[in-house]
């Protein structure tokens, strides 16, 4: 029994020890902190003295103000140059636009052409009294749709390379255009 009681005592003597370090270390470390308080105060006290005493010279400042200007000044050319561009490519898209619709419109009215042609030789050789007669209908045919697809197919070529043409001269233009431009902003 005398066994029991020690470690029973043992173990109170522990608890109460264990009880009392919390406390111990709580006022340990308000110490410290009523200690550091001070020291935080006066070293944000001169902080804050150290930054008022700073000024910024008005050269300086007159540099940024500047700067900031010239930088403003340059964004703003950029954007007329860019609409400028966007301008320009409109223009250009609804030219190759207008050409490639000419173009198109051109083939239709071939294919018609061809067509109305086509059926006019066919009553031509309905007709033909005489097989002689039908053929020389269907040379006459041959040749002359021949030379009008030459001449038509030969306008085409040179309309699309004339709307290639235009179109490759204003985008270089365009393009001198901006590098010029960007080397004044520059």
């Amino acid at each position: 029994m005398t066994k029991t009681n020690t470690t029973t005592t043992a173990k109170t003597t522990d608890k109460t020890t264990a009880a009392k370090a919390p406390e111990a270390k709580t006022v340990e470390t308000k110490a410290a902190e009523t200690t550091a308080a001070p020291a935080a105060n006066f070293i944000a006290e001169t902080l804050e003295k150290v930054q008022e005493s700073i000024v910024v010279p008005e050269a300086a400042r007159e540099f940024m103000a500047t700067q900031a200007a010239a930088v403003q000044n340059h964004a703003e050319k950029a954007h007329e140059s860019a609409a400028e561009l966007a301008a320009d490519m409109e223009k250009s898209a609804v030219s190759l636009v207008g050409q490639y619709t000419t173009f198109t419109k051109n083939l239709f009215d071939m294919t018609a052409a061809n067509v109305e042609h086509a059926l006019a030789t066919v009553e031509k050789i309905a007709a033909a009294k005489t097989p002689v007669e039908a053929m020389r209908v269907q040379a006459d045919y041959v040749r002359e749709s021949a030379t009008a697809n030459f001449e038509r197919i030969k306008n085409a070529a040179e309309t699309a390379n004339k709307t290639v043409t235009e179109t490759t001269a204003s985008v270089r233009d365009q393009a001198a255009k901006i590098m010029a431009k960007a080397s004044k902003a520059a």
